[in-house]
């Protein structure tokens, strides 16, 4: 399928529905679903432009669930 107007304009759509949403929960979202995915630090880093998967590790991937419960909840409210 081919698009063959002008690229649709979503200005200020982020503003409007997700005004939470920065870059950096954007980045850690991805980072986060991409480990989840099972991909290594190293994938990621390189995804995300980082030369030390460690700074992806100490930036962007959380260290676990700390608490069964509250992801849980986090779950349910989304």
């Amino acid at each position: 399928m081919t698009h063959n107007g002008p690229p649709p304009k979503f200005y200020g759509t982020r503003d409007i529905l997700f005004p939470w949403v920065t870059s950096h929960t954007f980045r850690k979202t991805v980072a986060t679903r991409l480990d989840d995915a099972g991909l290594s630090a190293r994938q990621i880093a390189d995804h995300l432009g980082h030369s030390r998967p460690s700074l992806t590790q100490d930036v962007y991937l959380g260290r676990g669930t700390a608490s069964p419960e509250a992801a849980d909840a986090l779950h349910r409210s989304f």
